[in-house]
C-alpha cells in the first residue's frame, strides 16, 4: 500500500497539530513500550476472539455492551499509547462499567427491559438507576468470584481518581511546577513523555482490559474456556 498523505493544512493549527503529536506518540510507545503494548495486543485479541460467540437473545443487550466495552478499552489504549495519561482513564472507567452492565443484565430475565426503558418516564428512569447503582453492580460480580470483585473495585476507585471525574489526583498527577523569574511557573501536561505516569497509564489501561473480560466471562464461562482466552489471560496477567 502507498503511504498515506496528510491532507494539506494538517498540522498547521494547534488541534491538528496536537493530534499528530498524539498519533507520534503511540508510534514511539510501540517501539519503545513493548512489554506493555504486546499485552495490550493480547487482551484486545481476547475481546476480539470472543465477540463472535454469543448466539442467544437472551445476551443480546449484554453483547451490545461488550463491544461498547472493548471499544472502551481500545479507546483507553489509544489515550495511554499516546500519553494522554489522565483523560485514558475515562475509558478505563467505561470499559469496567459496560462490562459490569453487561453481567448485571445477564444474571436476570427482566434487566435487560428495564434498562431500555430508562427513557420512557420518571419512574422507569428511578427503577433503572436502583437496579444498576454500583452497589448492586459488585453484588453481581461478587457472585461470580470474589477476587474479581475486589480488583473491579480497586480499578474502578483508581480511575475514579485519576481522571474519569475532576478529581485532585487527575490534575495534580499531570502538574509540573517550574521557578521562573523569581516566581512559580504551573502547567498541565496533556501529552505525557516517557515516565512513570506514562508507565501507570499503560498498566492500568492492561489491568482493567483483563479485568473487564474477567467479569465478561459470566456471560459464557465455558466459550471462553472452550476458545483458550482463560489460559491466554493467565499468562497476560504475569507481570500486571
Amino acid at each position: 500500500m502507498e503511504p498515506k498523505v496528510p491532507p494539506a493544512g494538517w498540522a498547521t493549527d494547534k488541534l491538528t497539530h496536537y493530534l499528530q503529536a498524539a498519533s507520534e506518540n503511540r508510534w514511539a510507545t510501540f517501539v519503545g513500550k513493548r512489554g506493555y503494548v504486546q499485552k495490550l495486543i493480547g487482551i484486545d485479541a481476547c475481546f476480539d476472539r470472543c465477540a463472535g460467540h454469543f448466539t442467544s437473545t437472551k445476551l443480546l443487550v449484554p453483547f451490545m455492551l461488550f463491544v461498547r466495552s472493548h471499544a472502551a478499552f481500545r479507546g483507553a489504549c489509544e489515550n495511554a499509547m499516546a500519553g494522554q495519561a489522565t483523560e485514558c482513564f475515562r475509558h478505563i472507567r467505561g470499559c469496567l462499567e459496560n462490562a459490569a452492565y453487561a453481567l448485571r443484565i445477564a444474571s436476570s430475565d427482566d434487566l435487560a427491559a428495564v434498562w431500555l426503558s430508562r427513557h420512557e418516564d420518571p419512574q422507569s428512569d428511578s427503577a433503572m438507576r436502583k437496579a444498576f447503582q454500583m452497589a448492586e453492580l459488585r453484588k453481581s460480580i461478587k457472585k461470580l468470584d470474589v477476587r474479581c470483585a475486589e480488583v473491579f473495585d480497586l480499578l474502578y476507585q483508581r480511575s475514579v481518581d485519576y481522571g474519569a471525574h475532576p478529581n485532585e489526583r487527575s490534575v495534580t498527577g499531570s502538574l509540573s511546577i517550574e521557578k521562573v523569574d523569581g516566581g512559580s511557573e504551573f502547567r498541565q501536561q496533556m501529552l505525557h513523555g516517557d515516565g512513570v505516569s506514562l508507565d501507570f497509564a499503560l498498566k492500568t489501561t492492561a489491568q482493567a482490559g483483563i479485568c473487564a473480560l474477567d467479569v465478561l466471562r459470566g456471560l459464557n464461562s465455558s466459550r471462553f474456556e472452550i476458545l483458550g482466552v482463560n489460559a491466554d489471560l493467565a499468562d497476560l496477567r504475569a507481570g500486571l
